[in-house]
């Protein structure tokens, strides 16, 4: 368990970090009970003294510049106050809210005695369940669309959690729930009452302030549908008989030059890496990339994982596992929590 608070003073120090709920927790769920207070999908990492300054208020652009966080914007819309996050993060938390939106509907109360979260165009006040301003966020998701480092958060905290963000891997949602066009909007006024609900537990294929955080790959056999988008799309690691024909297939739904991009094995057992694969070339919907693997250094029978790394951004695109899941104890993925794709096959 990690602390609330930490820093390299103590943690009463501005300058600390501490856990900030994208949704405010006062505006509905101000329990530890609640599951959305737990809920890490709207959960980061913030500068404390940004957390302080952002406080409960609603998203907007517009205001004065925020002394604590470079690009953050303090306002006021319909007497209550705003806050505006960097560029580098507007989409990434109008998705987030559009997912606490959705996911807490009101209809498992029981369940999750988390009330309905309702996503208004005014301006909010605690303890009300609603948090503003919608235009605003539908225009932030048109304009900043979703990012590697989105998808990958969305894979670790699925890893964890057990559930994802649909607004992650399908963006297109928005424009149909909300009745809204990315470059031609037609927005009502707040949101249609009782939207569809998206299943967020669609099983499909890290800090910064409230302005910036954490955030990764495309689920096998489900890639998201973003412009260049790469992911593991196969792979074939046992056979009767001799291992022969080994290979991992890296697919994409874009033209992506995959050089510096590196398929890294590890082991079930102890979690370390035992073995790479460097890729290069084109990769496009219609080329995707087979990295073969020869007998003398076959891919092991499980549980045992394969990492997809992008080494000239260093990101870890995709970490699965097959017959199992662990934690990577070494390599670019230490730490991370192996996705298990639920495939198992005989030994020889």
């Amino acid at each position: 368990r990690l602390d609330r608070d930490c820093g390299l003073a103590n943690n009463y120090s501005p300058d600390a970090w501490n856990r900030e709920h994208i949704w405010p927790k006062s505006h509905g769920f101000p329990s530890q009970g609640q599951d959305a207070y737990t809920d890490i999908h709207h959960i980061v990492p913030a500068d404390k003294s940004t957390n302080t300054d952002r406080s409960d208020n609603d998203f907007k652009s517009g205001g004065v510049p925020d002394d604590e966080c470079s690009g953050c914007y303090e306002g006021e819309f319909n007497g209550g106050s705003t806050w505006e996050p960097p560029d580098l993060v507007k989409g990434q938390i109008a998705r987030i809210l559009f997912y606490m939106d959705t996911r807490y509907d009101g209809s498992d109360y029981d369940e999750s005695s988390t009330p309905e979260l309702t996503l208004v165009d005014d301006s909010t006040t605690y303890p009300n369940p609603s948090l503003g301003v919608l235009s605003d966020l539908l225009q932030w998701h048109c304009d900043f669309p979703v990012s590697d480092r989105e998808r990958l958060r969305n894979d670790i905290v699925q890893s964890w959690q057990g559930n994802r963000n649909p607004f992650i891997d399908y963006p297109e949602f928005v424009e149909s729930i909300w009745d809204y066009r990315c470059g031609n909007p037609s927005m009502p006024t707040q949101p249609t009452s009782n939207p569809p609900t998206a299943d967020p537990t669609h099983e499909a294929p890290i800090s910064t302030p409230t302005g910036a955080f954490p955030t990764v790959p495309t689920y096998i056999n489900n890639p998201t549908p973003g412009s260049g988008s790469v992911w593991i799309n196969e792979f074939h690691y046992d056979n009767t008989g001799s291992d022969v024909d080994e290979f991992v297939e890296v697919g994409c739904n874009g033209i992506v030059d995959v050089t510096g991009y590196i398929v890294f094995f590890y082991n079930g057992n102890g979690g370390g890496d035992y073995n790479k694969a460097e890729l290069s070339g084109i990769c496009s919907m219609d080329n995707f990339i087979v990295v073969p693997v020869s007998a003398g250094a076959s891919i092991q029978n499980g549980p045992d994982g394969i990492a997809l790394v992008n080494t000239n951004e260093d990101i870890v695109l995709e970490f699965i596992s097959y017959e199992g899941s662990f934690i990577a104890t070494n390599g670019p993925a230490v730490g991370m929590k192996s996705v298990n794709i639920g495939v198992s096959e005989a030994s020889s």
